[in-house]
């Protein structure tokens, strides 16, 4: 064996050494970009689904708040019958009424993404009266978790004693 073939030899076994090698990168690359669409395809379903979600949750919060809205004007509405229409107080009672209503269907015509948009190009024009009402919303948010928080705490305490009293009542345990 001489060194010409030798070296036909060991050029040979790189060649096929590097056909192997660039066929195996380029299955490599073709199974990276189909897993790749995977997850792609998988994150869009994830997020999608998360989004509807979302919307889902939204429309139930503004029917909630449209709900809400039409039993104050409701309430706004009985407060001020039998007083007399001539009645400052009166006045301004029918005009805070008619204000909720309007709100409340403005709020019950519109979609979400509407809404949106109105609350920020509010923000937009009038700053500081958007933080003042953010803050009322935030401090009306806060007093109606802590007083629910609170109404648990006394339907378990109220639940725990009742329980106690029918122990001790009877001498014997349930």
């Amino acid at each position: 064996m001489d060194n010409t073939d030798m070296r036909s030899r060991a050029e040979n076994a790189a060649k096929t050494l590097k056909d192997k090698a660039a066929s195996a990168l380029d299955q490599a690359v073709e199974k990276s970009k189909s897993m790749t669409e995977n997850v792609q395809d998988k994150v869009g379903q994830t997020a999608g689904a998360a989004l509807d979600a979302a919307a889902s949750r939204l429309d139930s919060a503004k029917d909630s708040i449209v709900e809400g809205a039409d039993r104050l004007e409701g309430k706004l509405r009985d407060m001020n019958e039998g007083v007399d229409a001539a009645n400052i107080q009166s006045r301004v009672v029918v005009a805070l009424a008619d204000g909720v209503s309007s709100l409340s269907d403005r709020i019950r015509d519109r979609s979400i993404q509407d809404l949106a948009s109105d609350v920020k190009v509010f923000a937009r024009r009038h700053p500081g009266v958007f933080v003042v009402g953010a803050a009322v919303v935030g401090f009306a948010a806060a007093r109606f978790i802590r007083s629910s928080a609170r109404n648990a705490r006394i339907a378990r305490s109220v639940t725990a004693a009742d329980v106690a009293s029918t122990w001790n009542r009877g001498g014997d345990r349930l």
